[in-house]
C-alpha cells in the first residue's frame, strides 16, 4: 500500500512539473511573439520615417531654377510700394509671360495693403526691404535703423510668410552704421528710368524699350500708376528678348550677389 501511494505521489508530481513546463514554454512563446511584433512595428515606423525624410530631401535637392544663365536676362525692380491699382497690374503682367520681378517695399505701404505683398510672393516675385518710412538711413541712429528695417521685415513676413533677405536703401546709399546694424546685401541699380520724375507711361515705355540691355537691374516705382500702365505694355515685349528675373535669380545665374549690377560693395 505504501508503495502504491508513493507511486501515485510521484505520478502527481510529474504531472504538475509537466504542466508548469508547458505553461513556461507557452509564456516564452507569447513573449517572443510579442517581442517580434514590437520589433516589426518599430522597423515599419523607422522605415516610414526614413522614407518620408528621403522624400523630403529629394524634393529639396531637385529644385530646378527657372533661369537659363546662357540666355539674356534683366531684373525689373520696383520701389516704394505696394500700391493698389499698380502693383497687382505689374504682377499680373509678369505672370502672363512667366516673368518675375523684385519689389523693394516700404513698411508703411505694406501695412495698408499686405495682400499685394502676398500676391507678389505667390507669383514667384522677390520682396526686398526699403525701410518703413523711406527715411535716409545714414542720418539715423542704430536703434532707428533697426526699427525701420525690422518693422518692415516683420510686416512682410506677416503678409506673405517670407522675410525680405535683401534691401535697397532709400536714396541709394548706406554707411558703416547701417551695415553694422543690418547684415543684409544692399542693392541699387544700373538703369534708372526716371519714372519718378516724369510720371508718364509713354515716356517710361520708350525708355525701357530703347535703353535696356542684357543684365540690367532697372529702377522703377510701383508707387506710380503711370509705371504700372507702362509695364502692362512693356512686359510682354521685354519677355520676347529677356528672361525677367529677380535679384536672387540673377545672382544665382551670375555666380553671386557681387556680380549683379547695383550691388553695394563694402567700403
Amino acid at each position: 500500500m505504501k508503495n502504491f501511494k508513493a507511486v501515485l505521489f510521484a505520478l502527481s508530481l510529474l504531472a504538475v512539473l509537466f504542466t508548469v513546463g508547458c505553461a513556461s514554454k507557452e509564456s516564452a512563446k507569447d513573449t517572443n511573439e510579442s517581442n517580434a511584433e514590437q520589433k516589426e512595428t518599430i522597423t515599419e515606423t523607422l522605415s516610414e520615417t526614413v522614407t518620408e525624410e528621403t522624400t523630403t530631401t529629394t524634393t529639396e535637392t531637385t529644385t530646378v531654377s527657372l533661369v537659363d544663365p546662357n540666355k539674356p536676362m534683366i531684373a525689373l525692380t520696383f520701389d516704394d510700394g505696394p500700391r493698389i491699382n499698380s502693383t497687382e497690374l505689374i504682377v499680373d503682367a509678369l505672370q502672363k509671360v512667366n516673368g518675375r520681378a523684385t519689389f523693394f517695399v516700404v513698411g508703411s505701404m505694406v501695412n495698408k495693403h499686405p495682400e499685394l505683398v502676398k500676391m507678389a510672393v505667390d507669383a514667384g516675385c522677390q520682396i526686398g526691404n526699403h525701410s518703413y518710412d523711406h527715411l535716409d538711413l545714414k542720418s539715423l541712429s542704430t536703434n532707428d535703423i533697426l526699427y525701420q528695417i525690422n518693422t518692415t521685415s516683420n510686416l512682410v513676413y506677416e503678409a506673405s510668410g517670407v522675410y525680405p533677405m535683401i534691401g535697397r536703401p532709400p536714396y541709394g546709399s548706406v554707411n558703416n552704421t547701417v551695415r553694422n546694424a543690418v547684415s543684409i546685401p544692399w542693392f541699387n541699380w544700373n538703369h534708372d528710368t526716371l519714372d519718378w520724375k516724369y510720371k508718364d507711361a509713354n515716356q517710361l515705355y520708350n525708355e525701357i524699350m530703347t535703353n535696356t540691355d542684357d543684365g540690367d537691374v532697372i529702377l522703377m516705382h510701383d508707387l506710380h500708376t503711370s509705371t504700372a500702365e507702362a509695364m502692362v505694355k512693356a512686359i510682354p515685349e521685354l519677355a520676347k528678348t529677356y528672361q525677367l528675373v529677380t535679384i536672387d535669380e540673377m545672382a544665382q545665374a551670375k555666380g553671386g550677389y557681387e556680380n549683379v549690377p547695383g550691388y553695394i560693395r563694402e567700403n
